[in-house]
């Protein structure tokens, strides 16, 4: 019964899979189904979730109604709108590979034009990878405060590349004669 809901009917793949899962023991797949049936109802803070996202579904999902996913979508801070995968089941990535695939790769690709490479998110603003490779740290004793601090040993690894990268520049004469 299981299986017919999150695998579906047609998937070809659907026998292995179950033929996979009759192998474990019990103890393994108990706590696993425990995690689903009890977990918290997280749906009223759904808006406090920032990270990107993206939501696929499918539209044969015999687990997860089509309305939740669209709530899922639309109640998340940063949610792209929702990707429907048609005739797909609760499993669409294993069902339908290539059209989830699809969408991943289009979603990341959007992702990543939206963001410098080497960026990341911190408060609201943008900082690059280069501050944090010259030695940029958290003091480990104000963390929470989040009041950041170069330490000396970051400092001289930091003077050491700066001299590293200045004497690789390459010298131009530009038509001066040498001596």
């Amino acid at each position: 019964m299981i299986a017919a809901i999150i695998l579906g009917h047609e998937w070809p793949g659907r026998e292995l899979w179950i033929a996979k899962w009759r192998q474990l023991p019990r103890s393994l797949l108990r706590p696993a189904f425990n995690a689903l049936v009890g977990r918290e109802d997280i749906h009223d803070r759904l808006g406090e979730i920032k990270a990107p996202a993206l939501v696929i579904h499918g539209t044969a999902d015999a687990a997860i109604d089509i309305e939740l996913a669209q709530r899922l979508s639309s109640e998340l801070a940063n949610c792209q709108p929702l990707v429907t995968i048609e005739g797909a089941g609760h499993t669409c990535n294993l069902s339908h590979p290539n059209l989830v695939n699809l969408a991943m790769q289009r979603y990341l690709v959007e992702l990543a034009l939206g963001m410098p490479r080497g960026a990341e998110r911190r408060g609201g603003r943008r900082r690059s990878d280069v501050s944090r490779r010259l030695g940029e740290r958290r003091d480990p004793v104000r963390q929470g405060a989040g009041r950041r601090v170069l330490f000396p040993l970051d400092r001289r690894l930091t003077e050491r590349r700066r001299m590293e990268r200045r004497e690789s520049w390459p010298v131009h004469n530009h038509g001066m004669a040498r001596s």
